[in-house]
């Protein structure tokens, strides 16, 4: 239990470090598209990601 932890905590801190570096770079919207029905599981899982 104590590896997958430190596991996670390793994937995230990666995972920051890379969004922080990404945004430095471009300025420019991301689009996001998503090949599902509107209001179904899969789409309101998009919109969560990105906000």
């Amino acid at each position: 239990m104590k590896t997958w932890i430190a596991g996670a905590l390793a994937g995230l801190a990666t995972m920051a470090a890379a969004t922080g570096a990404a945004m430095a770079q471009d300025t420019r919207p991301v689009r996001l598209m998503v090949g599902a029905a509107p209001g179904g599981g899969t789409d309101v899982m998009a919109r969560i990601v990105s906000d």
